[in-house]
């Protein structure tokens, strides 16, 4: 009997660990979220919607560019303004999104189309959302530049 019982509290144990990965597998709401607002972001890049952009940053934001140089918002913007026209196309892929309470983390990969002033260019990039008062808001990016 001893030995039913045993074996019964290892399948409950097994069971339960089962249960808890197929749930920690699935995305939350939040990553959901951000998702869409990471695609929102890159889309709203490629299509010189600066407005997009400048309500998904907060007023605080930061971001690493990849040439190691830390901006402020306003410069993100600047930067941006000057330099839409060589931003069509950016699709982020390999996106994975962890959520943290009101806070979240967004990786992937863009590749930057080549044009006239030169080849293609991929990137990796780090998203450090935060949602106040019900709104989330990228707080921090940084961008690495994949050498080929």
């Amino acid at each position: 009997m001893k030995y039913l019982a045993n074996i019964w509290r290892v399948m409950f144990v097994v069971a339960v660990c089962f249960a808890s990965a197929k749930l920690d597998a699935q995305p939350t709401d939040a990553e959901s979220v951000i998702a869409r607002r990471v695609q929102a972001y890159f889309s709203a890049m490629g299509t010189g919607e600066l407005a997009t952009i400048e309500r998904a940053l907060a007023p605080d934001y930061l971001v690493i560019g990849g040439d190691g140089k830390l901006e402020t918002r306003a410069e993100r913007l600047a930067w941006l303004r000057g330099n839409t026209a060589s931003l069509v196309a950016i699709t982020p892929t390999q996106l994975r999104v962890r959520a943290y309470g009101n806070s979240a983390v967004a990786t992937g990969l863009v590749t930057i189309p080549a044009d006239a002033t030169g080849p293609a260019v991929n990137e990796r990039f780090t998203q450090v959302w935060i949602q106040r008062d019900g709104v989330w808001r990228m707080v921090s990016g940084q961008i690495t530049i994949i050498k080929k």
